[in-house]
């Protein structure tokens, strides 16, 4: 991977989608679950599928299921300060 993601657990990619005809680019936020055997270019993240409002200050990301996305389209990001709920 470009950035060194031994140091954070934490990384954001784009998502490339098509909505009615129209290119859209989510920018999404994951958890590494670690590197795909004999593939190096590769990672498995949980990405944050959903945000549970907890009260007035204090909120949770709930984890979707594992996915392989190319290491080099990821970028570590600093660990969330919400609380993880792994779905």
């Amino acid at each position: 991977m470009s950035n060194n993601t031994a140091n954070n657990d934490w990384v954001s990619y784009r998502d490339n989608l098509i909505f009615c005809g129209t290119p859209v680019a989510l920018k999404k936020k994951a958890r590494v679950v670690g590197t795909v055997e004999g593939r190096p270019d590769l990672i498995c993240v949980r990405p944050i599928v959903d945000v549970l409002i907890e009260s007035f200050c204090h909120h949770s990301v709930i984890l979707g299921d594992p996915v392989v996305r190319q290491a080099s389209e990821c970028r570590s990001i600093r660990t969330p300060k919400s609380r993880v709920i792994e779905h």
